[in-house]
């Protein structure tokens, strides 16, 4: 693959070697994992992956980030996303660390292009409620589903359009009876980003920055507090602390 970058000056031909469509041999992955104390190696008992992720055509979008991969608490098991060449196609996956052993727990396709978020993956793996976040845009709109574990078949749509929620910013740790999840998003009341919260079963999305504008959101590691700084194109920023009433 060639590129001439624009300059004043006199261009420079680049060239490096890049799968393009048609081509018969492109670049696969194989997933191992690797016990470091004892220095053993396992395979995953599943064919080479494609070279991608739900946010870009590489498994690592922002160079240090790796993407569409979350351990289990206990490190036993392994969930990931395997996402096809074209990114029509997903593959949520659960692996054995100790065996390889690979299942597949569910698959979505799209007829255009699949993505998981706006710079970060919209997914994750709740093994503690035997359950899924998953991100789709199905309905035209970037909204969250809840996935059993197990089945793998949908258990509700926890958002509804017309809105895009395409980042999550932090969720409590889940019980049987209930859990609060919180993201950040253009939901209806606004076209400006809001951050909002919910249990993931029974209750209405609720604000918790009640200003109509541009919010930009840092969650604490605890996730009871988080720094609120917003603006609009007339008001100059703003920054409070507001704390998470779950």
């Amino acid at each position: 693959m060639y590129l001439v970058p624009v300059t004043n000056s006199h261009p420079k031909l680049q060239a490096w070697k890049y799968p393009l469509v048609g081509d018969k041999d492109v670049t696969m992955i194989e997933r191992v994992v690797i016990d470091v104390p004892t220095h053993t190696v396992v395979r995953l008992k599943m064919p080479p992956d494609q070279h991608r992720s739900t946010l870009c055509d590489n498994v690592a979008c922002r160079g240090t980030t790796w993407d569409d991969v979350e351990w289990s608490p206990d490190d036993a098991h392994l969930a990931f996303v395997s996402t096809s060449r074209d990114h029509k196609q997903e593959w949520f996956r659960v692996a054995d660390a100790a065996t390889g052993e690979v299942r597949e727990v569910m698959t979505e396709k799209t007829p255009k292009f699949y993505e998981s978020g706006n710079g970060k993956i919209n997914w994750h793996y709740l093994p503690a409620s035997n359950e899924i976040l998953w991100f789709s845009e199905r309905d035209d709109w970037g909204n969250l589903y809840l996935y059993d574990l197990a089945s793998g078949k949908l258990k509700n749509q926890i958002t509804q359009g017309p809105a895009t929620w395409p980042r999550f910013s932090t969720w409590t740790k889940r019980s049987a009876q209930s859990s609060l999840l919180a993201w950040q998003g253009s939901g209806p009341r606004s076209v400006l980003r809001a951050f909002l919260q919910r249990a993931l079963r029974w209750h209405r999305p609720e604000a918790s920055d009640p200003e109509n504008a541009d919010h930009n959101i840092k969650v604490s590691s605890d996730g009871r507090y988080f720094v609120d700084s917003y603006s609009t194109p007339t008001d100059p920023h703003i920054t409070v602390i507001r704390g998470q009433q779950w």
